[in-house]
């Protein structure tokens, strides 16, 4: 092949160094740079322009051949750094987080390229990491770009691309607009009803990366020469995409295809001498952009253990941009270069099987440390820690049930639920036993409290827990998305109205600021509503929409003299346990502990507005019945084994004061 073809382009290093600078500046802190995460999309962009290049006119000896050195090459620039980042990490983030199973999973499967899967299937998981704290959350991009590479090199041959056959560049120039345009469909399409998967899906990405490869095709036509203007038109689309990574977060869509449209373009219309070009191939942007890949691992694990030690602060800034670049550069230097520029006296496939060796090494060792993390762990053992899979660990005072039985996941199927339904009633054995029931129903959070019913049991009660991961109570009048909830949802109202009889019990417990939204906290997984034939994902209309389900259910239970009792929305934990590598952190926590009330309040009372005049229906409020029992914030921690769920201590003393405010209401009624 003709070497000009794969001429060196200085300006795309500039360019990937002001993607990687956006990432790593949005990631320090949002607010410096609000859109900053779409350099990843830039990366996207650039990766699909390069490897065409490459591949355009490669000498292959036949199909075999090209697929595997195709394929040789892209694990070689990507596997040995990516091996070392994820066993150096992982013993990393065991040493200050005592339960890192989830992220330590991620990076076993970004080993080989699915991480990104599995972050869609926690995303949707309300026991999942916050992402901020998973140290292998970057490598979901990986993930992206090594899926379409089990595509695009088919693409490539088949179109006769790589052979320089007739009409090649025709051929894969409209088999990839085709499938870039239903990949953006999708993804626009998606991301109304579920944006995590249309975040981290490969065919929802698909579009950007093939949106490089497309430009690369049209430059071959020397399209770009038939611009007027040119060179003023290179230095405003320039402008334009950083003015894009200012923007904020809720136009993402809009950001995205702009920032895409605007780095294919700009690729296509840059030349030498041009003032955009001057600008990114100074030799401090293109040292940046040569170690892009390195700085892009690596300055993620230096700020994810930050924000486990000693946070982010502006003196600390400084610090960790340095340790990122010093780690980046080692990286570069003598994992990156030494992979990819030597010449192996192996073939192919001996090189091939290298790589997927040394992939499936660093994936063991992340698996054995999720399984054995605990001797690495250099803080004191939580009292209140969950532990591995803890909503399937608590039992029933009868020790006749357990939460596996009496918690129903998206995978149950209709004959599994109704069966749950009699698997979950404890039946009072005690000499104390009335002819009475109370019934808990919800979702983990509803399970959370099964620790704690010998309470109820004690004074003669049937206990029935049933509940659904992730499932707002009671069923909604159009249903979420959600297929498995709202069957588990319609099948327990169904249950409940037939077993409970008058002055029987219901309560219900769940993550409301999940469900109806926390506008002061976009990160919150929110659940999607049904609305007739549309989707609602505004607040308003959703907490309408669930006030209306608790009216309707209410009305019916109390028309047979069932009390119904309404948890209200409790707190997110936000305050770290105090441990000697977070020395600044606990104490800078009052404010955001304050936030996390005043958020919750603010749904409760809406609660109360909408609620308090409903007959048979009493509203519990669990913040003040556990603020009761702290001296100060930081007490307020030991109530919770994570985030949001009730540890076993927190779950006995709401239940005490749940009990005692029932015992209130029926003296009262």
């Amino acid at each position: 092949m003709n070497k000009s073809l794969r001429k060196y382009r200085p300006e795309i290093d500039g360019l990937r160094a002001i993607a990687v600078l956006g990432v790593l500046i949005n990631h320090l802190n949002k607010d410096f740079l609000l859109s900053g995460f779409l350099g990843v999309d830039i990366f996207f962009v650039i990766s699909g322009f390069v490897i065409s290049s490459s591949l355009y006119g490669r000498d292959s000896k036949n199909f075999i051949d090209f697929i595997q050195s195709f394929y040789l090459r892209r694990l070689r620039r990507i596997v040995p750094v990516l091996a070392v980042f994820i066993v150096v990490s992982s013993i990393l983030i065991c040493l200050f987080n005592s339960n890192p199973e989830i992220t330590l999973r991620t990076g076993a499967t970004s080993a080989f390229g699915l991480s990104n899967l599995y972050l869609i299937r926690n995303a949707t998981d309300y026991f999942a990491e916050d992402t901020n704290l998973n140290i292998f959350t970057n490598t979901w991009s990986l993930g992206v770009e090594e899926q379409f590479y089990l595509v695009y090199p088919f693409l490539i041959w088949f179109s006769g691309f790589s052979r320089l056959t007739k009409r090649s560049l025709r051929n894969l120039f409209i088999v990839l607009l085709i499938f870039s345009i239903l990949s953006l469909s999708y993804y626009l399409n998606l991301y109304r009803s579920n944006p995590d998967a249309a975040y981290f899906l490969m065919p929802t990405r698909f579009w950007e990366i093939s949106s490089g490869s497309l430009t690369f095709i049209l430059s071959q036509y020397k399209i770009n020469e038939r611009f007027k203007y040119r060179y003023l038109t290179e230095v405003l689309i320039f402008i334009i995409l950083l003015f894009i990574m200012m923007l904020p977060k809720e136009l993402i869509n809009l950001s995205t295809i702009l920032t895409v449209f605007c780095t294919s373009l700009f690729i296509l219309l840059t030349k030498e001498n041009f003032l955009a070009y001057k600008f990114l191939t100074n030799k401090f942007l293109i040292f940046i952009g040569k170690i892009s890949y390195s700085l892009y691992l690596w300055h993620w694990a230096v700020i994810c253990i930050s924000r486990w030690t000693i946070g982010i602060t502006w003196w600390t800034i400084p610090i960790q941009i340095s340790l990122s670049f010093l780690l980046a550069i080692f990286s570069h230097r003598y994992i990156e270069i030494p992979f990819r520029d030597k010449q192996y006296n192996y073939k192919n496939l001996s090189l091939l099987i290298l790589n997927i060796v040394i992939a499936f090494i660093s994936s063991l060792i992340a698996i054995y440390l999720s399984l054995n993390n605990s001797f690495l762990f250099t803080g004191q053992s939580p009292t209140f820690k969950a532990g591995r899979k803890w909503r399937y660990a608590i039992k029933s005072v009868t020790k006749k049930i357990n939460g596996r039985k009496c918690h129903a996941d998206i995978g149950f199927t209709k004959e599994k639920m109704d069966k749950l339904f009699d698997d979950c009633i404890i039946y009072n054995q005690s000499s104390n036993k009335i002819d009475k029931t109370i019934a808990f129903v919800g979702d983990s959070h509803a399970q959370t409290l099964m620790s704690a019913q010998d309470i109820f049991y004690n004074r003669g009660l049937n206990i029935i827990h049933y509940t659904h991961v992730g499932c707002p109570f009671p069923a909604l009048e159009y249903g979420t998305l959600h297929p498995k909830c709202d069957q588990f949802m319609k099948s327990s109202s169904i249950n409940i109205f037939n077993k409970l009889r008058q002055d029987d019990i219901l309560v219900i417990y769940g993550y409301h600021l999940s469900y109806l939204g926390d506008q002061n906290h976009p990160s919150t997984r929110n659940t999607i509503f049904n609305k007739n034939n549309d989707i609602s994902k505004n607040t308003d209309e959703k907490i309408n929409i669930y006030m209306n389900s608790i009216k309707n259910f209410v009305q019916k239970a109390n028309a047979k003299g069932i009390q119904t009792y309404l948890i209200t929305s409790s707190l997110r934990n936000t305050i770290p346990h105090p441990e000697w590598f977070r020395p600044f952190q606990v104490n800078n926590h009052n404010e955001s502990y304050l936030i996390e009330r005043k958020n919750a309040i603010s749904l409760n009372n809406i609660f109360i507005k909408n609620l308090s005049n409903l007959d048979g229906l009493f509203l519990f409020n669990p913040i003040e019945e556990l603020e009761m029992c702290c001296d100060n914030f930081q007490d307020f921690s030991k109530f919770y084994r994570d985030g949001n769920h009730l540890s076993d201590y927190g779950a006995k003393v709401l239940v005490n004061k749940l009990n005692n405010f029932i015992i209130k209401n029926e003296i009262n009624h």
